[in-house]
């Protein structure tokens, strides 16, 4: 590829052309047990669209950080609610004048998903589902939150401007509108796991855009900012680094400074973390990072 695409993108280009049985593993989902590739394969029985090993709810669906994929389902889906449905985040409306929910191709929601959603999903309103796992709320003031903490949002005098349903969650409520299964061959409830078996601590990608304000060297960064900021030392320390990676080296690394924060401690706080969950950090697989240099 010669461009950088995001993670939608990617989600269009195998539905597109793959047409055997598949999977999606988030490059920050840490699998310890082995037996879930194997397991997540064996869950796509005939009528299961989707098999995840992690939950979002009320309506159980399976986020992105690790699921399997039945793309025969894709056609039939789409002959049952009659029209095309893609796995990209949708919403009811466009962004107007700001840019795109973290940075994400958005597609519009067309009538035939309108009478699919009616069979599967309440609406609060008009063009307002819900809460719902996988469901984004941007606020009034340009704020993406999740749609869980829209009652909190509002006592602080916000209110919702559009949705957005994130990748691959507007396709599994037309799977099931269509008659189809979401399978969950694991059910870790929310998609920030830290447990002997797995490890995803989420929001490695965008945990940077989190305000200033939000964060504090006293509260602590969050666990996807210690991932992310040891994840790209070890690499630069064996491989060097060069075009993007020095570029996100540089800021991380003044982003540490700010936070009164160094690597090492950030190691020591992970594994902790990571040691307190049950997870074998003795392991050479989490050795390889969290040792000293």
């Amino acid at each position: 590829m010669t461009e950088r695409v995001g993670s939608h993108e990617i989600f269009e280009l195998l539905f597109r052309n793959l047409d055997r049985n598949y999977g999606l593993v988030d490059s920050d989902c840490f699998v310890m047990n082995g037996s879930w590739f194997a397991d997540s394969m064996a869950g796509l029985r005939p009528g299961v669209a989707i098999n995840g090993a992690l939950s979002y709810g009320p309506i159980p669906l399976a986020p992105p950080p690790f699921i399997a994929i039945n793309p025969a389902a894709k056609p039939e889906i789409e002959r049952a609610i009659g029209g095309r449905i893609s796995p990209a985040a949708y919403a009811y409306t466009g962004p107007g004048s700001g840019p795109e929910i973290d940075g994400a191709l958005v597609q519009l929601i067309e009538d035939h998903h309108v009478a699919a959603l009616a069979g599967v999903l309440g609406m609060e309103g008009p063009q307002l589902p819900f809460p719902q796992g996988g469901l984004m709320d941007v606020l009034d003031d340009g704020r993406e939150v999740r749609s869980h903490e829209r009652f909190y949002h509002r006592q602080s005098g916000r209110s919702v401007a559009r949705v957005v349903f994130d990748g691959m969650m507007l396709y599994q409520l037309m799977a099931l509108a269509a008659g189809w299964r979401i399978g969950h061959f694991r059910s870790y409830p929310g998609t920030k796991v830290f447990a002997p078996e797995v490890v995803h601590a989420g929001g490695i990608s965008y945990w940077e855009r989190v305000p200033a304000s939000n964060l504090s060297a006293a509260a602590g960064l969050p666990w996807a900012a210690h991932i992310d900021a040891i994840l790209l030392d070890s690499f630069v320390r064996q491989f060097g680094a060069s075009g993007v990676y020095a570029a996100r080296a540089d800021r991380l690394t003044a982003s540490l400074q700010q936070f009164g924060v160094t690597v090492p401690v950030l190691q020591r706080q992970l594994e902790g973390k990571l040691s307190s969950a049950g997870v074998g950090v003795s392991d050479d697989r989490w050795r390889a990072i969290l040792s000293q240099p």
